[in-house]
């Protein structure tokens, strides 16, 4: 089924460390969008199990990583673990965000 955003085709990424509370709100706020992806994932770096707990229940694939890898090396994980075209958030993001809470 093609997603109404054309999203079906793109991967929704996450980084998390050390704040499954962040992360619990953060895929609560995404979830009106988070089905219209066709990949979703989450890197946990040091692999809390409390965020792999939360991403998988909200549907994300859970990569745990033993250290921290900071920013930078958690995004280039994050690139090389997509299975599609990865998708960032951004304005057009917020965009579909309001639209799809009206």
């Amino acid at each position: 089924m093609q997603s109404k955003n054309n999203l079906a085709n793109s991967s929704i990424a996450l980084l998390t460390w050390k704040s499954p509370a962040t992360l619990e709100r953060t895929l609560k706020s995404l979830d009106v969008i988070a089905s219209d992806f066709g990949d979703k994932l989450v890197i946990c770096q040091e692999g809390s199990k409390d965020e792999l707990s939360l991403a998988r229940n909200f549907g994300y694939r859970a990569i745990p990583t033993a250290k921290n890898l900071g920013i930078l090396g958690g995004l280039k994980k994050q690139f090389l673990k997509l299975i599609i075209i990865p998708f960032y958030y951004s304005k057009t993001m917020r965009i579909l965000l309001d639209r799809k809470m009206m």
